[in-house]
């Protein structure tokens, strides 16, 4: 199907809905397939790394894997690089990072993979000044996406926004959705007789709270991160991690209700409730230098847009 869409139509321009790391790293893509590459984004966004509204998940940890490293590094020749000279802390896996799952705690060794540790907000930040640097990308952000154009076909041509209390449509050769959760495409396909997607779903209970600290002296600069599961009966997760080169950001994780307080004693003493006490012992010495935030997933869901008797072309 995707190659029906890019050797049909002439590949003059895309539009990519949703400014974040799937729209971003799309954008770096497709930048070189069309000659007009621009990014719809309903929020105004920061000038420095913040939390945004769209990215509520920002304030908590995101992590690298080997092959996310080398995808950035593909696209975006050099990211890692500006994203350690930003402040994001290299991680040498299994040796840098300290597991603890249902087999134990993992044993230290060199795996051979940098990875950065780093904040989402820094991490977009970052990469989304390399992706609007390429001289064919555009970004039209406190944009709100409102639907999509059809042609006579009822295959999509474009899309409808809206800034302020002017509205437009754009035109295009293909349409990339990005907006994760809040997409609106599942609903369009059946309003346009192509039918329902399926969704399988799983219930997960899952919360986050996450906070900055500041580590005491004789841990400042220490590279030392860990991930620690929750092994059932536990509810209980957590992860802990260098950013900015001076502080930690400590994300616990909870299950079934199981939430960690957004107040620094209480989500401190949540920590004794881990698996292992290390973390514990390690934060009961830190400074406390932000505010906690809290996210909530009851559950993850899979749209199979794949498995469709019909999709439309664009």
């Amino acid at each position: 199907m995707w190659d029906t869409v890019m050797t049909s139509r002439q590949q003059q321009r895309v539009i990519l809905i949703g400014a974040g790391m799937a729209g971003l790293m799309a954008a770096a893509v497709l930048a070189d397939q069309f000659a007009d590459v621009i990014i719809i984004e309903k929020d105004d966004l920061p000038r420095t790394p913040q939390v945004r509204k769209g990215g509520p998940q920002g304030a908590h940890v995101h992590t690298f894997l080997g092959y996310a490293v080398e995808a950035m590094e593909d696209f975006l020749p050099g990211i890692m690089a500006e994203l350690y000279a930003a402040g994001a802390v290299q991680i040498r896996r299994n040796k840098d990072i300290w597991f603890d799952d249902a087999a134990g705690p993992t044993p230290i060794r060199d795996a051979g993979i940098l990875t950065p540790s780093v904040t989402r907000p820094l991490l977009e930040h970052v990469t989304r000044q390399r992706v609007l640097a390429l001289l064919n990308v555009s970004i039209k952000e406190a944009t709100r996406f409102t639907q999509f154009c059809t042609d006579g076909n009822n295959d999509v041509s474009g899309v409808k926004v809206q800034t302020g209390d002017n509205g437009m449509e754009i035109d295009s050769d293909l349409v990339v959705d990005c907006s994760g959760r809040a997409t609106t495409l599942p609903r369009w396909l059946v309003d346009h007789s192509y039918g329902d997607a399926e969704r399988p779903e799983l219930g997960i209970g899952m919360s986050y709270t996450s906070g900055l600290f500041r580590p005491p002296p004789d841990l400042a600069g220490d590279t030392w991160a860990c991930l620690m599961l929750a092994i059932p009966p536990n509810t209980r997760a957590a992860y802990l991690t260098p950013v900015y080169g001076e502080l930690w950001l400590a994300t616990m994780y909870g299950r079934g209700g199981d939430m960690a307080p957004r107040e620094a004693e209480g989500f401190v003493e949540w920590t004794k409730g881990l698996a292992h006490p290390i973390i514990h012992e390690k934060l009961n010495r830190a400074e406390p230098v932000s505010d906690f935030r809290s996210y909530k997933i009851p559950k993850g869901f899979w749209l199979r847009y794949d498995q469709m008797d019909r999709f439309p072309r664009g």
